[in-house]
């Protein structure tokens, strides 16, 4: 589902609207490849208990919500940035420039990264065999 906003989000950016733009469709694209691109990694998480054949074995609510702390995170962050655009601005003068904020997104991305991968180690016994 991000792909398209992968490929699309540099056509928009530079050429459609040319560098300089503000307008608000623009800025609604950046908002979506940034919702949908970091959806990614969330899917992922869930996917991994699956893969495991572990989602069964989770059974306190505070181990499922850990799942989903992230991008919980990643939705405020980018909820307060309609407001006050710490993450990324795009002004007709400079054109799109990320803010200080735009690290959360890198950081949420390597925590589940990391969660992920050492998820898969602790759950190794549980992993299919034949694949």
């Amino acid at each position: 589902m991000s792909t398209p906003f992968s490929f699309g989000h540099p056509f928009f950016l530079y050429n459609l609207f040319g560098i300089f733009s503000s307008s608000s469709f623009h800025i609604s694209v950046i908002y979506a490849y940034l919702f949908l691109r970091n959806s990614n990694n969330a899917v992922l998480l869930l996917f991994l208990p699956a893969l495991t054949r572990t989602a069964s074995m989770i059974q306190k609510w505070w181990a499922k919500a850990v799942f989903c702390l992230s991008y919980a995170a990643l939705l405020v962050t980018l909820a307060q940035d309609a407001f006050t655009h710490s993450a990324f601005t795009v002004t007709s003068e400079v054109g799109y420039v990320r803010g200080p904020l735009m690290l959360a997104f890198y950081g949420i991305a390597l925590l589940y990264g990391l969660f992920g991968l050492s998820y898969c180690i602790y759950c190794r016994r549980y992993l299919p065999k034949n694949r």
